[in-house]
């Protein structure tokens, strides 16, 4: 959420409302001129109902300055950060982009001019392109950071344990470049060698330790409808579910476990469900979860457990398959 302080007084009231017998206006020429950025500083104007609506809008206009200038240079063959992938990736970086745009702390926000006429305010303002990159910078580095001190923690670098974190230290890529494509963005020197060494790093070791991994998924007699989602999901991320017998640290099985309460409510059947899940690598338990499941149907307890599978499916959906694993 965009923060700011905007206090009456920042507002230099330049003509009064316009009245019958007033002189004639004398318009700022940044209203029809816009200023155009330095490299100390970006500019952007707005204009509201009231002091605040019109610096709202000059830091949306700052904000989409920055965007489009980011989706400009993203197609450029010389542009120094690198965007693998299509332009499905590419519209997910610049999702990231707009979303971290409108978290920026504008505490280094100046209101330079403003102009009032009528029942409207235009705001000119600026940011200090100096602190702005300071600041982003050290939220990407807290970042990275963060996502090696929890790889750090793993003990063996084979291990399923170590691919759950190098999956979720993967699924932040899009935002870690977006995050490069703004530091670029307010400063063009920003050095995107490291963070993206960083990237590389952890895509080659994700993708060859999910090439060696074997998953064994094994259900109780309550719990076989819920088998499939859970394989299939794993299947999507790229990951071997079959039922082999071998042993060793790339080895886990996923043990499902279920519980059914009946009941008939009104002139529906309804079921509730309680699904446990351990994973486990020989006989230590490396992860579990228990999930409640719920279904309905006026036709029949069946038609419920399959309503009670869709809950399952939109879980996985929500917070991904390994967040329903437990991890």
């Amino acid at each position: 959420m965009i923060r700011f302080l905007i206090l009456p007084f920042l507002f230099l009231f330049l003509t009064g409302c316009a009245t019958t017998g007033s002189t004639e206006t004398k318009i700022p020429a940044w209203i029809t001129d816009p200023l155009k950025n330095t490299p100390e500083k970006l500019y952007g104007s707005g204009a509201g109902s009231s002091p605040d609506a019109a610096v709202v809008q000059a830091l949306e206009s700052i904000t989409s300055q920055l965007y489009a200038a980011i989706k400009s240079s993203m197609n450029k063959n010389n542009h120094p950060i690198r965007l693998a992938g299509d332009e499905t990736t590419r519209q997910e970086v610049l999702n990231f982009v707009k979303a971290y745009s409108k978290k920026f702390d504008f505490n280094t926000l100046h209101v330079e001019e403003a102009f009032h006429v009528d029942t409207e305010y235009i705001a000119l303002i600026s940011l200090d392109r100096k602190l702005l990159y300071t600041q982003q910078k050290m939220k990407l580095d807290t970042q990275i950071s963060q996502i090696e001190s929890t790889l750090s923690t793993v003990k063996t670098e084979t291990s399923f344990e170590y691919f759950v974190q190098l999956y979720h230290a993967h699924k932040q890529h899009k935002s870690i470049l977006a995050q490069m494509e703004i530091l670029y963005a307010i400063n063009n020197t920003f050095p995107p060698k490291r963070y993206q060494s960083f990237i590389d790093q952890i895509d080659r070791k994700y993708y060859a330790l999910k090439q060696s991994l074997h998953i064994r998924l094994v259900g109780d007699a309550n719990a076989i409808y819920f088998l499939t989602p859970i394989k299939n999901a794993l299947n999507a991320e790229g990951m071997k579910v079959n039922n082999t017998q071998q042993k060793g640290d790339k080895v886990v099985t996923v043990l499902l476990s279920a519980t059914s309460q009946h009941d008939e409510i009104q002139q529906y059947k309804t079921v509730k469900i309680r699904l446990d899940i351990d994973v486990k690598k020989s006989n230590k338990s490396l992860a579990s979860a228990t999930h409640t499941l719920h279904g309905k149907s006026s036709d029949s307890y069946q038609k419920a457990r399959v309503q009670a599978v869709g809950h399952l499916k939109n879980k996985i959906d929500s917070i991904g398959i390994f967040n329903v694993l437990g991890f």
